[in-house]
């Protein structure tokens, strides 16, 4: 190694260098999620444009979409219920939603790095056939490692055996997972579990995170 040449060993910025790389190179896995991170969280922009104030009927639409997260109702009954409400054709809510599915491109190329030293995970609280329909579109399935959907295993984030599933599924440790998301409740149920969470702002921020922890390295 060059390092000793250009920095003492022993010295304190040595052993910042070392822990440095070290705890990169213990991650295993990054493991995401979708709506919210990779596209925006379509279900909820689409009543954004829709409801004059969202807030009075954010907890009742909230119960709605964990029933269709976690498996309870099936697609068909989510947007039948939406048509009531909104007079609009399901079949039209399901194609305005996805026409929001518009992916950061950014992100896909920082997934692109990582891949070649890690395995990508995804975890999403979402109806599984719809999720798939998205990926598919947006030939996505390629970059996952592992895909575990909530209304699959019946069990949706924050509840820790959602993250357990994931960790299976990737056949790692707690430990060697860093978990990213846009919702703040979820990365804190991944930290008591074990794994490193990060809050995601947008791909520069998490450019920027990953590289300081040397998961990302220019290569």
């Amino acid at each position: 190694s060059i390092l000793p040449k250009i920095v003492p060993r022993g010295s304190r910025l040595y052993a910042f260098i070392i822990r440095y790389f070290a705890k990169g190179l213990m991650k295993k896995a990054i493991l995401f999620d979708f709506f919210g991170v990779f596209c925006p969280d379509i279900g909820w922009a689409w009543l954004g444009e829709h409801m004059h104030d969202l807030e009075p009927e954010r907890e009742g639409l909230s119960r709605l979409f964990h029933l269709l997260d976690s498996g309870a109702i099936s697609c068909d009954l989510f947007f039948q219920a939406l048509e009531k409400k909104f007079s609009i054709p399901g079949g039209r809510i399901l194609a305005e939603m996805n026409q929001k599915a518009v992916l950061d491109k950014k992100l896909i190329r920082i997934v692109e790095k990582i891949k070649k030293d890690c395995l990508i995970g995804l975890l999403s609280n979402a109806n599984e056939e719809w999720l798939n329909t998205i990926l598919h579109a947006h030939h996505l399935h390629k970059y996952f490692d592992a895909i575990v959907v909530s209304s699959g295993i019946r069990y949706a984030k924050p509840n820790p055996r959602a993250f357990m599933h994931a960790l299976s599924a990737l056949g790692v440790n707690a430990h060697e997972v860093v978990f990213i998301d846009d919702r703040e409740s979820n990365v804190l149920a991944a930290r008591r579990l074990g794994l490193e969470g990060l809050v995601y702002r947008n791909a520069e921020h998490l450019e920027q995170a990953l590289s300081m922890q040397g998961i990302l390295r220019d290569k």
